[in-house]
């Protein structure tokens, strides 16, 4: 991912990305969020319902020990180092 600049808006410097990195980005959450919604889908096919449930998704996470946000941003991360 490699940030191009800033451009000035007001007070603030907002940062800018290559369309590149934010298809990268993109990629890396669309993998994660459909291997995660895969493996609630099974569970929920375990537990003999048709319907994906929050508690499938939460049981998900947790067999991948994922805790918070940050679990995801550092999938995403090495899904871009390994893969670009």
């Amino acid at each position: 991912m490699t940030l191009t600049g800033s451009a000035k808006i007001g007070k603030t410097a907002t940062p800018r990305f290559q369309a590149s990195a934010v298809l990268v980005l993109q990629e890396a959450a669309e993998v994660y969020l459909v291997g995660h919604l895969q493996d609630a889908q099974l569970s929920s096919i375990h537990f003999k319902r048709v319907t994906v449930m929050a508690k499938d998704i939460q049981l998900s996470r947790r067999i991948r020990g994922e805790r918070s946000w940050s679990s995801f941003m550092g999938l995403c991360l090495r899904w871009v180092y390994y893969n670009h």
